[in-house]
């Protein structure tokens, strides 16, 4: 039976007396033309309805003024300043404005005086009269935390509801760097971690 070949295979070349070697004719090769510099429009392109609008955004974009992530008040205690620069830090630049920086404040005071009363009540026994004032005191405080938090909308289901919010590059815990910086064997952990 005949050995049927595929259409894209080449045609074997005839091997014995027969044979004939083609012979390629000669052809001169040119080089190619002188490259023309090709102008390349930069990505996006804008429509011309944006850029006809670069001046105007521009303008108000200079009247705004920029609050970047603010630093805590002077006056703040340690543990609310600590929970301050965390909000601040988690959330997208600009977020926190001179309108809404007082009741940051009031939410910060909040969370830095439950942390305390829960210190406190952490070296508490349980039987003890102290344990119960320190969990009437706690609970009224963290309801109107969790108040202040809704009101400024730094709650995980706030961000789920205006996901513009929230900067999804930015953390409060640890950075991988000072995680494994106290081992010894940080150089496996981490090589074990990317695998």
């Amino acid at each position: 039976m005949p050995r049927i070949r595929p259409a894209h295979a080449p045609r074997r070349a005839k091997v014995g007396a027969g044979a004939q070697t083609p012979v390629a004719p000669v052809t001169e090769v040119k080089p190619p033309p002188a490259a023309q510099p090709v102008q390349e429009t930069p990505m996006p392109r804008k429509s011309a309805a944006e850029l006809s609008m670069a001046g105007v955004v521009a303008d108000i974009d200079a009247g705004m003024p920029d609050y970047g992530r603010p630093d805590p008040p002077a006056r703040m205690a340690e543990p609310a300043a600590a929970v301050w620069r965390d909000t601040v830090r988690s959330m997208k630049k600009n977020f926190f404005t001179s309108e809404n920086q007082a009741l940051l404040t009031r939410y910060c005071n909040a969370m830095g005086e439950a942390s305390r009363i829960e210190t406190e009540l952490a070296c508490t026994d349980v039987k003890d009269a102290k344990h119960a004032r320190l969990i009437r005191q706690l609970t009224p405080l963290m309801t109107s935390a969790l108040a202040y938090a809704r009101a400024l909308r730094i709650t995980p289901k706030s961000n789920l509801e205006r996901s513009e919010s929230r900067d999804p590059n930015r953390h409060t815990g640890p950075k991988m760097w000072e995680k494994y910086a106290s081992n010894d064997d940080s150089d496996k952990e981490i090589v074990g971690v990317l695998k």
